[in-house]
């Protein structure tokens, strides 16, 4: 972690971070002096960094990582979205006070892809991502199809089933109607005779 010492009584000399473009979340630590004294923060204090980037826009966040003689400072995409030096500094809030600490400079690095084009390579592997995730969602939309088709086979073949044990339910109750039992009086056994004639 960087770390710069930051003076209430402004100086000549810039303290420097150290950054590069598009960082978010680098964190640098300020310590605070008030002249040749450690500057205490109680807890009260509201702090803020602001600065101003090389294209003459501005930003203002709130510092909410303190301890007692200094503070933790995070970068966010906005400090960092341009390169080159960044004209810092943090304000100490307090009751009716409202405090700046000496400047300091963020110097921003260009990142090593601003401004640049794509070359053909990563376009053409780009495209095949695409075309493989393309064909990935066709072919994952035939498996739901088929799938959609063999539940409604299956529900089919199960009617099926069902109305022929309906259909040999009823053959049996007809063929029950159709039986003539008697008796041999020779053996007194039990016969039986089928009469498709008879009334179902």
């Amino acid at each position: 972690m960087q770390t710069i010492n930051l003076n209430l009584v402004p100086g000549k000399v810039k303290p420097v971070v150290h950054s590069s473009q598009y960082d978010k979340g680098r964190t640098f630590r300020c310590y605070l002096f008030d002249g040749s004294t450690n500057y205490t923060l109680d807890g009260t204090e509201t702090i803020t960094i602001e600065g101003q980037k090389s294209d003459s826009h501005i930003f203002l966040y709130s510092v909410t990582n303190t301890h007692s003689n200094y503070v933790d400072v995070a970068t966010t995409e906005q400090m960092t979205a341009i390169s080159g030096l960044v004209d810092c500094e943090l304000r100490i809030k307090k009751g009716d006070t409202d405090i700046g600490t000496a400047n300091f400079w963020l110097e921003v690095e260009k990142a090593s892809t601003e401004n640049g084009t794509m070359s053909e390579s990563d376009i053409s592997l780009l495209r095949e991502v695409e075309d493989s995730t393309e064909a990935a969602a066709t072919a994952a939309g035939h498996s739901a199809g088929e799938a959609s088709a063999s539940a409604e086979s299956a529900a089919a073949s199960a009617l099926s089933a069902a109305e022929s044990a309906e259909q040999a339910g009823a053959w049996a109750a007809s063929t029950a109607k159709k039986l003539i039992l008697w008796r041999d009086p020779t053996d007194n056994g039990l016969n039986w005779t089928y009469d498709p004639d008879l009334p179902d």
